[in-house]
């Protein structure tokens, strides 16, 4: 289904018809349907909620993808936020944009999508902006690979940085008792695995920057196991690994749930995941200084992802440690982290796992 159909069916069919099909598991949206398919007849905003149904995408890299004048995808961006598909999420100078997908509190319907929005991105025209996206996000990763490459050199002074110097040993706590091989993701010049393999554990680290893990071999040795890649494409095994610690690393990931459903393809059935990363900041220097993409992350932001991708028993805590960094006057600034612990589900564990918990 397409614009002009979409046009004619906001026109033509009836809302209490509509409340049986598109609607029927989503009544509270049913008042705002006509207003909905009203503004996905429009090209332009089905290509938008088209692109941000794939990504979180800032307008800019919109521009990028489509082509458009940034005060064209501005506006109808606008429309969109209004109307409750859209949403954004501010950060210092930066705002990202993606869709409200189908939900309880959403215009947007399981059927709605399915109708409108999945058959553009299947269609020619969808398919050359997946294109042009893909283009987008990796250079976003290239981006970041150069940031770390150039900061490989100083990373133990400017990247390692904590108040207490307890971190490892909250992270490590959060995943107790853990038997068996261990993954540390995004392990930079091994600041972890390195403390991790000293007590004994058989460790993977993955890292995308070369130079990271040239650091990391001459810390290491043969004590761990370096394997260059992404953390939402891991050169690891199925199952391979019984524990994941992902430090100080999600922040720079475009795609949470793309890294969460790794997280549990690789991890052991019962197996522990760890991610510790920092509380949304203002910080925007750090974008510069150390390559970020997000300043900071909502715990929420990670449980969702783990808890989509099919995690258990997940928590959220405050970690005792700070991170350590120096603003561009010099200064000293401690950032205040969280941790997010929880297990892939074993075969004997029910479908369905419980909502995940906060305490901070």
């Amino acid at each position: 289904m397409y614009p002009a159909d979409l046009q004619k069916i906001a026109h033509t069919v009836e809302i209490s018809e509509l409340r049986d099909t598109l609607m029927k598991q989503v009544p509270a949206a049913t008042a705002n349907l006509p207003a909905t398919l009203k503004l996905l007849s429009d090209p332009v905003r089905l290509r938008l909620c088209a692109l941000l149904s794939q990504a979180e995408l800032a307008v800019q890299e919109l521009v990028a993808v489509t082509g458009l004048q940034q005060s064209r995808i501005s506006n109808h961006l606008s429309l969109l936020k209004r109307a409750g598909l859209v949403r954004d999420r501010r950060e210092g100078t930066w705002s990202f944009h993606s869709l409200v997908g189908p939900g309880a509190s959403s215009p947007l319907t399981e059927a709605l999508f399915a109708a409108a929005i999945a058959p553009w991105r299947a269609g020619a025209e969808g398919a050359v902006d997946t294109k042009a996206l893909q283009a987008v996000l990796d250079q976003r990763r290239a981006r970041s690979r150069e940031a770390h490459d150039r900061l490989a050199a100083r990373w133990s002074a400017s990247g390692e940085g904590f108040a207490l110097g307890t971190l490892r040993a909250e992270l490590l706590a959060a995943a107790w008792p853990c038997r068996g091989p261990i993954a540390d993701l995004g392990c930079g010049t091994g600041f972890l695995a390195s403390w991790l393999a000293s007590r004994g554990a058989v460790v993977v680290g993955v890292d995308h920057s070369e130079r990271m893990l040239e650091r990391a071999r001459a810390l290491c040795g043969d004590a761990v196991q370096l394997r260059l890649g992404e953390l939402d494409a891991l050169p690891v095994r199925d199952g391979e690994v019984a524990a994941v610690f992902a430090n100080l690393v999600w922040h720079h990931l475009p795609d949470l749930d793309a890294a969460a459903r790794e997280v549990l393809r690789v991890l052991q059935p019962g197996g522990t995941v760890v991610i510790g990363d920092l509380v949304p900041h203002r910080a925007d220097w750090m974008r510069e200084a150390m390559g970020d993409l997000r300043l900071g992350l909502e715990p929420e932001a990670v449980l969702g992802a783990l808890l989509r991708a099919g995690a258990v028993d997940l928590r959220a805590e405050r970690v005792a440690d700070r991170y350590c960094a120096t603003d561009a006057a010099g200064q000293g600034v401690e950032f205040p982290m969280f941790l997010v612990a929880g297990r892939k589900p074993t075969a004997m564990q029910a479908e369905g796992p419980p909502a995940a918990s906060r305490v901070l």
